[in-house]
């Protein structure tokens, strides 16, 4: 790899480490803010930021009117949440049965994580999310069969089966939707660690009337850490070197000067082409007929630790 491939290989790993770093909100620790401030290109050196925690919850979901024809204690209504993360197990919840008009019925307090989710045993909401990005469904039990004798494939592995489809091919869909905030947005409706806000969506696009309602909680922010790593051959990065160039007369000339170079003597190129190795002295004098002429200096023998390429109408 050469060294200008590198180089751009360490920008793109400072421009990562910033732009997570930058992820931090103003209500972050003062560690965040020293992190940021000091970002260096030390190998191994960690670098420590707070992100804002977030979870959600289900409280509750009334029936306004029923899935079907009304039958005393007909509905059968479940729930499938997922915060839509790999390797994070949907919350598929229990039955809740005989819901009838009017009816409201609470979420158990273990069923009600929808984001984070977690894989078994972590408990459900146990840590937070700095976005939101989840989605639900609720069903009504309605198998081909007597409720509680059908058979229903249930949840596959690694699928949003349940969330998409329900359990059984016959259930009755009553309403879905998606909850997606970034964090920006999360931390402006909650500023203060320890607040929450309740929402209720109304789900009457599908079987029944239903309204669903759940709260927003910010908890305790999160520490992160990432470490740098930089190749073993990267060297150091190229020195900044600056050209510039003005027209003299009697002779007609390209007078060049510099700063910035590091070796003991400098290449100059003149429209592409390199055409003296010279002291690094700081000027050269370029005896030229009347034209227009690009000039560039590198360090000796590189092609990365340049100038950029001014240009000069000599007369």
């Amino acid at each position: 790899m050469s060294l200008g491939t590198r180089s751009f290989a360490l920008i793109a790993k400072i421009v990562f480490v910033a732009a997570l770093a930058a992820a931090t909100v103003s209500s972050a620790a003062p560690q965040a803010s020293r992190a940021r401030d000091s970002l260096t290109l030390r190998e191994g050196q960690e670098i420590t930021f707070t992100q804002p925690q977030f979870k959600v919850e289900a409280l509750w979901f009334k029936a306004n009117d029923e899935t079907g024809w009304y039958w005393t204690g007909s509905d059968e209504v479940y729930a499938v949440f997922s915060d839509m993360q790999p390797g994070h197990a949907d919350n598929l919840t229990s039955t809740y049965g005989n819901v009838d008009e009017g009816d409201l019925v609470n979420f158990r307090p273990a069923e009600r994580c929808m984001a984070p989710q977690s894989m078994p045993p972590a408990p459900r909401c146990a840590r937070g999310t700095a976005e939101l990005n989840l989605r639900y469904s609720f069903w009504e039990e309605d198998g081909p069969i007597p409720a509680g004798l059908e058979f229903c494939p249930g949840w596959f592995g690694d699928s949003h089966f349940v969330l998409e489809n329900g359990k059984c091919g016959s259930d009755d869909l009553i309403g879905w939707g998606a909850i997606v905030q970034s964090q920006a947005d999360l931390v402006a409706m909650l500023p203060d660690i320890g607040t929450s806000r309740e929402f209720t969506i109304v789900m009457d696009d599908h079987a029944g009337k239903y309204r669903f309602r759940y709260r927003i909680t910010r908890l305790p922010n999160a520490e992160r850490s990432i470490v740098i790593h930089l190749p073993d051959d990267l060297g150091t990065m190229p020195p900044a070197i600056t050209l510039s160039a003005t027209a003299a007369t009697n002779p007609s000339r390209a007078v060049l000067s510099w700063s910035g170079a590091s070796t003991t003597t400098v290449d100059v190129y003149r429209n592409g082409l390199k055409f003296v190795t010279t002291a690094n002295d700081g000027a050269y004098d370029d005896t030229r007929p009347p034209g227009t002429y690009q000039y560039r200096l590198c360090d000796l023998g590189s092609t990365t630790a340049c100038s950029a390429v001014v240009s000069i109408v000599v007369t």
